[in-house]
Order: structure tokens, then C-alpha cells, then sequence
């Protein structure tokens, strides 16, 4: 049971990202398809046989645990670069788990700073929307304090 579990934890390290995501799917595909092809990864024949139950089990259990992976969507400011995906995926597998697939999305609406949905969840740390909940909640004294200094 152990192997089976690490087996798993070993093919979820690889899914960071909604690309990871598509692509590990993609495999497991082209495995029900043809088992026998030569082009699939080493480690994918491997679990399959090293789970001591039959293929199709394995990728069912497979399949099952990445449909229960977490997604995290960030919302940012800039394209991502290949480096800055990858610094994000290893810290959120220190800070987070394996059990969270990364989608990084480009916005033209963010100034500054990122928007986040997690588990239903929304953060919107954009740098305009902070300035324009600051202003909403301060408008009374600005505008008082506008209008004293050219009362003046």
C-alpha cells in the first residue's frame, strides 16, 4: 500500500501547473489507447505495473487522485516567464503540497500585484483596486480635506 501511495505522490509532484495537468492527462490517454507505445514516459509503464493490480485499476486510482488535485489561479500583471512558473510551483510545493495544480493567467486589468482563487475563494490584491477600496472607505475626509484647502 505504501508503494501504491508514493507511486501516486511521485506522479502528482510532476502536475504544477494546468500544463502539467493537460499534458499528464494527455499520457495517460495514449496509455489506454496503446500500453505498448515506445514514446510514453518510463515512469507511467512502471506505476502501472508496480501497482500490483491490474493497468487499468492503476490509472483508474491515478486519474481519481488528480481529479482531487486543488487548483490555484493567479491572476497577474505580466506573461509568465518559464523560470517564474517554476519558482512559483516549487514554492507552493514547500508551502502548499503536491495536491495543487498552478494556473497562471495574464491580466491586463491588474497595475500591481495579483488576483487569487483558491477553493472558492477570491483575493483580488490588484494595486488599483487596493487604492480604490482605500479611497471608498476614506472619500469623506478626502474630499473634506480637498475642499478645506481650496476653501482657503
Amino acid at each position: 500500500m505504501t508503494d501504491q501511495k508514493n507511486h501516486v505522490k511521485d506522479i502528482l509532484a510532476r502536475v504544477k501547473t494546468a500544463e502539467d495537468m493537460e499534458a499528464v492527462e494527455t499520457i495517460l490517454e495514449s496509455y489506454e489507447t496503446d500500453p505498448y507505445r515506445k514514446d510514453l514516459p518510463a515512469w507511467l509503464p512502471e506505476f502501472a505495473k508496480g501497482r500490483g493490480s491490474d493497468s487499468k485499476t492503476a490509472l483508474a486510482e491515478l486519474k481519481t487522485a488528480l481529479g482531487r488535485m486543488k487548483w490555484l489561479r493567479l491572476g497577474i500583471a505580466f506573461h509568465p516567464t518559464e523560470e517564474f512558473t517554476a519558482d512559483i510551483g516549487e514554492w507552493m510545493k514547500r508551502s502548499v503540497g503536491y495536491d495543487v495544480v498552478l494556473e497562471l493567467q495574464y491580466d491586463h486589468t491588474i497595475t500591481g500585484g495579483i488576483k487569487v482563487y483558491f477553493e472558492g475563494k477570491y483575493y483580488d490584491g490588484n494595486l488599483s483596486s487596493t487604492v480604490d477600496r482605500i479611497l471608498e472607505e476614506h472619500k469623506e475626509r478626502i474630499a473634506k480635506s480637498l475642499f478645506a484647502e481650496h476653501g482657503k
